[in-house]
């Protein structure tokens, strides 16, 4: 029935209001773009199928070789509709194909572009090369962007000034949120609950977080970086994404891994984000931090227009949430307090061993050696060839080992063979009647590989010499 007098059009008006007020809204969202980097193995595909709503890897979705391209669906903020697709490339597991960056990473996209950085936490011995290898790819690509020109150098240094002003406005609000040691003891009671970081759960907690990107046009208000944050600074936001967090039972297991283990992995990592100015996410099979893994990429991507409110999380071992801005030296050299047996000094891959491969171990291939050549060998140690021993008469063992008749220096006579030269007892004849019957023994085993006679049959009867 059709709509009719002013209450009808009212109602039409609103519908098509609400039609162009969605069409203004996907038309604003740029499209962006995320790079994925990360070893082979890592958990990578899993992770992008999460947060593309898939439950699993699946078949069609495995990565291959090169450079990988999917998308994700950018939702609005209530995940009411879809506003956009952001691209996603994972570039292949070997850093040798770090020339296709250049599809992805060039001076048109470099303004649009959210870097994750994949690291496996079931093999935690990996993660220190891992993060410096494609931190060192990524860095090598952007400055093969710009010249030493003046124009380019300005370029990047707003591509720079960007992410310091987003890391400091982040910093600033965490400082006006850090609560007192009064409002600690004061919060017992009153319901609200602090997390490990020091942040107070709450709706003013999280109202002054998703307001960190509308509070950071005044840049007189921002205080400088602490010496350490932001030592490296690429121009592009970094997210490192600790894969297969809830792998740590089975290391507990294998590895005799313990907290302390996982504090100092966890303090490794957060110490080279912060040099980067990178956000710190853990996710497991569980996806358990997956959403906000989601809303945090597109708030990095969108900025103001995609508002992140979730709290940091440093106490649960598979969620670790630690936003860009948000972290600290100090907040984290509190990992340190539970070490017993290792030292925050330490070097990472002195406390976090890899384990000995079985193949590893082997020094060198053993190859067998050929058997025929073998069993030539074992011939020339035991006689004559059998062709040779056949056609010249045997002399008997005594003949063959009595020594000439020679003068004695020392007493002046000559020097007989033993009695009995003539002929030798048994006895002194064995030992050379076991190696004639070896050299028979290997000859016929020579014969048959070339084709002889079965072992055991009469051997051919040689050509008379010439």
């Amino acid at each position: 029935m059709p709509a009719s007098g002013e209450g009808g059009e009212d109602l039409w008006q609103s519908i098509l209001s609400g039609v162009t007020s969605q069409q203004a809204a996907r038309t604003q969202f740029k499209p962006k773009n995320l790079l994925v980097l990360g070893d082979e193995g890592s958990g990578r595909s899993t992770l992008i199928d999460r947060l593309r709503g898939r439950k699993s890897a699946s078949t069609e979705a495995s990565l291959g070789t090169g450079l990988e391209y999917t998308y994700i669906d950018v939702q609005s903020e209530d995940a009411d509709e879809i506003v956009s697709r952001m691209g996603v490339f994972t570039l292949d597991g070997n850093p040798e194909h770090k020339n296709l960056l250049q599809f992805v990473l060039n001076r048109d996209s470099i303004a649009d572009l959210v870097v994750m950085i994949v690291v496996d936490l079931s093999r935690p011995w990996t993660i220190a090369e891992s993060l410096q290898t494609w931190t060192s790819v990524l860095q090598e690509q952007v400055e093969s962007l710009f010249s030493d020109t003046e124009a380019d150098q300005d370029i990047l240094q707003q591509l720079k000034d960007k992410v310091v002003k987003y890391v400091a406005a982040y910093q600033a609000q965490s400082v006006a949120t850090e609560p007192s040691p009064v409002d600690n003891e004061g919060a017992e009671g009153e319901g609200e609950t602090l997390e490990a970081g020091g942040e107070p759960e709450g709706e003013t907690a999280k109202a002054d977080e998703s307001t960190v990107a509308d509070d950071d046009d005044d840049d007189d208000l921002l205080l400088p970086l602490d010496a350490d944050v932001l030592t490296v600074n690429v121009g592009i936001p970094i997210i490192i994404v600790g894969a297969k967090a809830d792998a740590s039972t089975q290391l507990e297991q294998d590895r005799d891994y313990r907290n302390e283990h996982f504090d100092f992995i966890q303090m490794h990592i957060r110490s080279f984000a912060l040099s980067y100015g990178a956000a710190v996410f853990y996710c497991g099979r569980e996806a358990k931090n997956k959403d906000n893994l989601y809303r945090y990429l597109l708030h990095r991507a969108y900025d103001k227009d995609m508002p992140f409110k979730a709290q940091p999380n440093i106490g649960e071992r598979d969620a670790v949430l630690v936003p860009s801005g948000w972290d600290s030296s100090t907040k984290i050299g509190l990992l340190s307090d539970g070490f017993k047996t290792i030292d925050a000094a330490d070097a990472f891959e002195e406390v976090i061993v890899a384990p000995v491969s079985r193949l590893a171990a082997v020094k060198s291939e053993v190859e067998a050696e050929d058997e025929q050549e073998f069993l030539k060998k074992q011939q020339g140690l035991l006689g004559k060839p059998r062709e040779e021993s056949e056609s010249v008469p045997r002399p008997t063992a005594a003949v063959a080992r009595a020594p000439a008749s020679r003068s004695s220096p020392r007493l002046g006579r000559r020097e007989t063979p033993a009695a009995g030269a003539a002929g030798a007892p048994p006895a002194a004849g064995a030992p050379q009647q076991n190696a004639d019957v070896l050299a028979n023994f290997f000859n016929s085993l020579l014969s048959n590989s070339r084709g002889g006679a079965a072992p055991g049959a009469a051997p051919a009867a040689q050509p008379p010499a010439k």
